[in-house]
């Protein structure tokens, strides 16, 4: 982390870029980030590298260029390339059909294998839910250095460093979405699925029409806005990206921990949480923020929390679930941060491999919903189904500290993180026989979260999870909200 000299310089520097690049017409009702991604630059292009058959199902290794983002004149990575991984199986169940799954990864980085965590992973998905299944990387292309500055940026350093530069032009009245990295990224996203459409026909003779897609952090991020403007997306699965309606959200993060988790180090050095509440980072949200496109965002929606995330809070979904309209279901994931490690994944992928059937084969999936009602003393959740699960429990756990409602895996020590103390207890509920019912008392210090987890039947002799969002009890927040520059806060 830098020194806040070094953060007050940046800040200066930042405000200093505001020269005009390029700018994209607006040609349709969805925004810029419809317009960008279905535009034609004439770079989209694709080579097959290596390919491999094991147990019937055949391997191929793609490079993908998916566009041209401006020049050098604004990064040394104008054009963005991509290894694409597509599994083809011999037994193709649904031909019209496929899953994608985004992921990141490093322009450095070497031609990835079977090995590879999430090769396995989507290989897996081929094999169960019997449709070519790919994997997409390198999304965003990293590491990119900006300006000749000389810092190879990556993840959110890159994408906070784009937000700054579309609030300063916006703040001088230059009206330029392009520069905002969520649009080259879904389009890295858009082109994947070119590609696969393409190159399965050629390879298998079948007609893709339709993707199942997810993501991981940002990659469910652009899983989300790819699913909004592309409609060849027919369900969505996006993963530890839970902040939709952002500017309430994070306000909601604020007023948790009385000030920023450390994981959004990035956005609170380039001043950008400082500016929450300014009209530009308003105009910002209608073109990066899932919540404004959610008239699109009908699909069925699997959307996978860590309960422990680092960057997000385990009762978001307050404040954008009830808008979401269509078949939704919300999944999270006790006792595991933002990063998942291999015993999550597995459980992840069964799950992925779940859900992508049920879409595909058009299984019915459990209707669920819950109540949250909270008194003076307590609160609980009442859980009902159209149907009969095959267990249902709850999970809780009490805050961190007692100072904040927070149930992080790592928080910060001093310039570093460190495992926190949170777990997650599992615990019975009560069966109404109309529903099902969990309870707590406001605990003598700090805050308790909740929720409740429901195990049904799928066909396949298969599992489909799901669970409540979170209630937290005593119902209040410990910190005043802010306004302002004195959002800029601290992080803890």
């Amino acid at each position: 982390m830098t020194t806040m000299v070094g953060l007050w310089l940046m800040l200066v520097f930042c405000s200093s870029l505001v020269a005009a690049v390029p700018r994209l017409k607006r040609q349709t009702s969805r925004g810029p980030l419809y317009d960008y991604v279905h535009s034609d630059d004439g770079m989209f292009s694709y080579t097959e590298l290596s390919s491999v058959t094991t147990n019937g199902v055949t391997t191929y290794v793609l490079n993908m260029t998916s566009q041209q983002w401006y020049d050098e004149t604004l990064s040394n990575r104008p054009v963005w390339w991509h290894y694409v991984v597509i599994h083809i199986p011999d037994n193709i169940l649904h031909p019209d059909s496929a899953f994608l799954f985004v992921a990141d990864g490093y322009n450095t980085d070497s031609e990835p294998g079977l090995d590879d965590r999430f090769v396995d992973a989507i290989y897996q998905i081929a094999v169960s839910a019997g449709v070519p299944a790919g994997l997409v990387k390198q999304v965003p292309n990293q590491p990119i250095i900006m300006e000749n500055d000389g810092i190879p940026r990556e993840e959110d350093d890159f994408i906070a460093w784009t937000w700054r530069r579309f609030y300063d032009e916006k703040h001088a009245g230059i009206d330029n979405p392009q520069v905002v990295a969520q649009l080259p990224m879904c389009k890295g996203a858009v082109k994947a699925m070119d590609t696969m459409q393409t190159f399965v026909k050629e390879k298998a003779n079948v007609d893709i029409e339709k993707f199942v897609m997810g993501g991981r952090s940002k990659r469910g991020w652009t899983s989300w806005l790819t699913a909004a403007v592309d409609d060849r997306v027919i369900a969505v699965i996006p993963i530890v990206l839970s902040c939709l309606n952002m500017s309430p959200n994070f306000h909601h993060y604020y007023k948790s921990l009385g000030g920023w988790s450390f994981a959004m180090f990035d956005y609170w050095n380039f001043g950008v949480l400082a500016l929450i509440d300014e009209p530009e980072l308003l105009e910002l949200s209608y073109i990066t923020d899932p919540y404004y496109y959610r008239q699109y965002l009908t699909m069925p929606k699997l959307m996978v929390s860590a309960a422990s995330d680092e960057f997000f809070m385990v009762d978001d979904y307050d404040y954008f679930y009830n808008d979401l309209t269509g078949d939704k279901h919300i999944w999270i994931i006790e006792n595991t941060g933002h990063p998942f490690d291999d015993v999550v994944q597995a459980k992840l992928v069964d799950m992925l491999e779940t859900f992508t059937i049920s879409v595909l084969e058009d299984y019915p999936r459990p209707s669920v919903e819950w109540t949250k009602d909270y008194t003076s003393t307590g609160g609980r959740i009442v859980l009902t189904s159209d149907t009969t699960p095959l267990s249902v429990s709850a999970f809780s756990a009490i805050s961190v500290t007692p100072d904040r409602r927070d149930w992080r895996w790592n928080v910060l020590d001093g310039f570093s993180a460190v495992r926190s103390n949170v777990t997650w207890i599992e615990s019975p509920v009560e069966d109404l026989g109309t529903g099902f019912r969990i309870e707590f008392e406001n605990p003598t210090s700090g805050y308790l979260g909740f929720y409740i987890r429901a195990v049904f039947s799928s066909p396949g002799g298969r599992f489909f999870q799901v669970t409540t969002d979170a209630a937290v009890v005593p119902n209040n927040f410990p910190h005043p909200d802010c306004s302002g520059f004195d959002c800029f806060g601290t992080l803890v």
